[in-house]
Order: C-alpha cells, then structure tokens, then sequence
C-alpha cells in the first residue's frame, strides 16, 4: 500500500480527515502508532482506530510536532524584539491605541508565546504607556497545552534564554523551571485546529485581529493546497500593517504574495500591506 492509499483508507474507514497533509508524513505517523499498538499489519491498525475512542485521540495527536524552544530562530526572534514590537508600539501611539494582539498557531508546549510575552515585558516605553496584550496561544495536541498552561520546562528546554531572563521571569522548582505567573495571565492558551476548523480563531479569542502572528513549523507538514488555506485563514486574522513569522524554511504561497511585502531580508517575516 502507497503513502496515499494509507490516507485513504484512514479517512473513509475510521473517519478520521487526514486529507491535506504530506502523504509521507501521514505515512510516518501511521507507522509509529502501529508499533506503540503492537499492531502487526495496517488492517489491524485500522480496525483498532475504528473501535477504540483513545486510540483514535492519541492518532490524532501524534499529527501535532510538539517541537519548539525559547527564542528558537535567534535571528528571528531578535527582528521581533528590536523592530517588530516597537514598531508596533509605536503604531499603536499613533493611532492612540492601548491593546497589543498576538497570536501563536501551533504553539506546542508554549515556548514561543512565552518568549515574546519576556521580549514585551523588557520594553520599557511598553510599561510606561500603559499597554495590554493578550497573546492567543493554539494547539490541537491538549498535552502540549496542558504542558504549556503549567509553565515548567527543563534545563535543556530554557538553555537558549539569557540568564537574567531566567532570573526575572521564572522560578527554580527543584531541577525544573516555573514560568512566572505574571507570564502566564497574558496568555490565553486554547485547543485549535487551524486546517479543520472554518474560524480563524477559537471561541476562546475575543477577537480575530492580531498585530502579529506567529505560524511556524506548521505548513512544512501540508501539501500546497492546505498552505494556502492556512495562509487565507491567518490573512483574515491579520489586521493591515500587521506581521505574520513562519518557519524557517517556508515561505508564502504565491496566491498570497502580493497581500505581503517582505520585511526581514533573509528571514519568513513579513508585513501585510
């Protein structure tokens, strides 16, 4: 049986849409459950979808890559804290506007959030003005989100973070470290399938305009068509002037690249016109 053929055989006999995603990828994540189930042939793995409901959610979730880390992409993350932030401060001002938007699709255990709710906590002229921010953090795998609404990561996972970050913005628990709380009330982390489900946000979000938009890592695991669909749906949630950050080795479908102009040489940030 071929890469598509397993697709397929997924979406009409346990019901589950896997349509969209990279047939190699789907392939993959098939594989890695039959051998956690013990199952010997594909057909056993599909009858074992099609009776067992926990099965059938931990599938599911073996489609989310809870891979991330602080500051991941320093490059990136440093275009964020030095011109992105306050340029969007600033145009905030300028309109005499108090509220900062942020949303984080595909957040996994919420490094990314948390990395820039620090980079807007460090601002001073963000303090002294007396700015909101709400920071939307989405996932579809709930351990993932659990994981983040806890705020406890290892050494290794809080290593590319300056010291006197971890010194301000969290809290030594044995080996472990806590975020602090005042981090984790500016985010709101909620489950969200960003392909599946027609809104751009979940109910859980106030609003659907956000001054930047961090996207990363997810579309790699989409055929070209889906992209274009998670690029139109983030494209909605995005007000005019706002950014949109991708991963590192994805870029805007071409439907979507007169809507953009580039705004980091070199790098998948980008400002909407």
């Amino acid at each position: 049986m071929d890469s598509i053929e397993y697709s397929h055989a997924i979406v009409h006999r346990a019901n589950i849409d896997v349509n969209g995603y990279r047939s190699p990828f789907v392939k993959r994540r098939v594989q890695a459950r039959m051998l956690s189930t013990h199952c010997t042939s594909f057909e056993q793995y599909l009858n074992l979808l099609h009776d067992d409901v926990d099965e059938r959610e931990l599938f599911e979730q073996s489609f989310s890559i809870p891979l991330s880390s602080f500051n991941r992409d320093p490059w990136l993350f440093a275009n964020i804290e030095h011109h992105v932030l306050p340029e969007i401060v600033r145009q905030k001002q300028t309109l005499g506007q108090r509220t900062v938007r942020i949303w984080s699709a595909g957040c996994a255990a919420g490094q990314e959030a948390y990395s820039i709710s620090m980079q807007l906590l460090k601002m001073s002229h963000f303090k002294e003005a007396g700015f909101r921010v709400f920071i939307l953090a989405t996932d579809i795998d709930t351990r993932a989100l659990q994981r983040a609404k806890e705020g406890l990561f290892n050494p290794d996972e809080v290593k590319n973070l300056r010291f006197g970050d971890i010194q301000t913005f969290f809290t030594r628990e044995g080996a472990m470290f806590r975020v602090s709380q005042q981090l984790r009330e500016m985010i709101c982390f909620a489950k969200h399938d960003l392909v599946r489900e027609g809104n751009p946000g979940p109910p859980e979000a106030l609003f659907n305009t956000y001054d930047l938009i961090l996207c990363r890592n997810v579309m790699i695991y989409y055929e070209p068509p889906m992209q274009k669909t998670i690029v139109q749906r983030l494209n909605s949630a995005l007000q005019h002037g706002g950014y949109l950050a991708l991963g590192e080795y994805e870029n805007l479908p071409d439907t979507a690249e007169g809507q953009y102009q580039h705004f980091a040489h070199g790098l998948p940030l980008y400002k909407k016109k």
